[in-house]
């Protein structure tokens, strides 16, 4: 399978880190350079730009982000090759995973047909997917994504959700990974997304510290705290351990009425 790697030119680090992590896991894949949020044109476009329905205006680092995967989305559609693996510089990745990337299948994939995204990260974080997997690779389930979910770090994309997706965000008002993910999102009912569990890759903000070094501080969640785009944390009874407590049975009843399970992707 087709892989690609986004990387800022000016994080040489993370490409030499990531170059030596893909040739111990067995596989290869090629640079996408990212677009910089630094550069004074992203900077004047972003200042242009209208809130969107997420939330915050999206400033130059995530306008830069969003711009980086419909590069690699345009470099998929260039290629010919029916999908490929998108990935960002600052994973950490399962010991199997370039067993992944390599799996063949006698005269197909063994993607899900109706396929258009499969997550292979996790962000620790609740969400709601199919009970039973659609499949399964290496041991792992591919279960449809039912809830929202952050991230676009990881993801095997197909030609067909590539030219979806560069036809349908050519105006950036959302961070990307809103856009693919978020069950709020005018576009997540259109793509057919799955998810991998356990999860074989996950951020190196998200990892434990024994498994990264000073690379995996993220880039673009230092940005977003620049833009004013992170999430608000919620306040009053919205942020009492009782609330939470309520609202994670409300999910968790509602994913029996869904017919889905409500948990945490694991990475392993």
């Amino acid at each position: 399978m087709k892989a690609y790697v986004i990387n800022l030119d000016r994080r040489p680090d993370r490409l030499e880190r990531f170059r030596e992590l893909a040739d111990r896991l067995g596989f290869d894949f090629e640079r996408i350079p990212a677009v910089d949020g630094n550069a004074p044109e992203l900077r004047e476009r972003a200042a242009g730009l209208r809130p969107g329905w997420s939330g915050p205006r999206v400033g130059p680092y995530v306008l830069a982000c969003f711009e980086s995967h419909r590069e690699a989305w345009r470099r998929l559609l260039d290629s010919g090759e029916p999908h490929a693996l998108i990935l960002e510089d600052d994973l950490v990745l399962a010991e199997d995973f370039g067993d992944l990337v390599n799996e063949t299948v006698p005269g197909g994939s063994w993607l899900p047909p109706d396929c258009d995204i499969l997550r292979l990260e996790t962000w620790n974080i609740l969400t709601h997917i199919d009970r039973r997997p659609h499949g399964r690779v290496h041991g792992r389930g591919i279960h449809r994504l039912r809830g929202g979910m952050l991230g676009t770090a990881a993801c095997i994309v197909t030609a067909r959700a590539a030219r979806f997706l560069l036809r349908e965000t050519q105006d950036i008002r959302d961070p990307v990974d809103q856009v693919l993910f978020n069950r709020a999102s005018p576009l997540f009912p259109r793509l057919v997304t799955y998810q991998m569990v356990p999860a074989p890759a996950i951020q190196g903000h998200l990892a434990p510290p024994e498994a990264t070094g000073r690379w995996a501080q993220s880039t673009l969640h230092e940005a977003r705290a620049q833009d004013g785009a992170l999430p608000v944390r919620p306040r009053g009874v919205r942020a009492s351990g009782m609330w939470r407590k309520a609202m994670l049975v409300k999910s968790r009843l509602k994913g029996l009425a869904m017919g889905t399970r409500y948990m945490d992707v694991p990475f392993g």
